[in-house]
């Protein structure tokens, strides 16, 4: 009689052992699906943002990217990123994280023409014209809800461009109004490169002109001496 009683406990004891293995893995399984998923994480972090807690949003997505790799939620944390980093106006890493979600993202995602526009924007913004154009006229771009937004953009570039080789005609028969000319856009848009470069160049000609014009006029002093 005692040793049937034995094996039953025995029995009994592995059935409990093996109960409880199961209730930690399901534990565990449950922690990795609700609290420590990608997606998880991930709407941590954005209720970080929504909190202004940029620093440690950032932290959160970055870590995000290091543990879950080739996950969207590991994309979309660079976008998320790029976001913060544009706020924060450290605009170089913005389009860097663009950039990375681009890379990352997955096929048609519908975050990926926002991306190229936001990079656009940046472009614009910094007076980076030849490359803010290139990348408003992205065939996604255009497919998508900015391509109205994209296209005034590209008609004020062309405005710009216009109005600096207006400027560059004015250089050789008039390099005094080209500098004005080019002053006056660099003043509208300020960082621009091609204002700066034609401001520059106009200076420089309107210098050589002004040397020449004061050779002259010592020659023509000399030769009244002269007579």
């Amino acid at each position: 009689m005692i040793k049937p009683a034995k094996k039953a406990f025995v029995l009994n004891k592995t059935v409990l052992i093996f109960f409880c293995l199961g209730l930690a893995i399901a534990g565990g399984a449950y922690y990795q699906l609700t609290v420590n998923s990608a997606k998880a994480r991930y709407a941590q972090a954005g209720k970080l943002v929504k909190s202004a807690r940029l620093a440690e949003a950032v932290t959160a997505y970055t870590r995000i990217t290091e543990v879950y790799k080739g996950s969207p939620e590991a994309a979309y944390s660079q976008y998320a990123i790029g976001d913060i980093k544009s706020v924060q106006g450290d605009l170089h890493e913005a389009i860097n994280r663009y950039e990375k979600f681009l890379l990352a993202a997955p096929d048609k995602d519908a975050k990926v023409p926002q991306a190229k526009f936001n990079i656009a924007e940046i472009e614009f913004k910094q007076n980076n014209y030849a490359d803010a154009e290139f990348m408003y006229n992205n065939p996604d771009i255009k497919a998508s809800a900015y391509a109205k937004q994209a296209a005034d953009r590209v008609i004020q570039i062309k405005a710009v461009k216009a109005q600096a080789a207006e400027a560059r005609k004015l250089m050789a028969r008039d390099p005094a109004r080209a500098a004005a000319a080019f002053s006056a856009l660099l003043t509208a848009y300020p960082g621009l490169k091609a204002a700066a470069d034609g401001l520059a160049e106009a200076q420089a000609a309107l210098a050589a002109a002004n040397t020449r014009k004061a050779a002259r006029a010592v020659a023509r002093a000399k030769a009244n001496r002269a007579r």
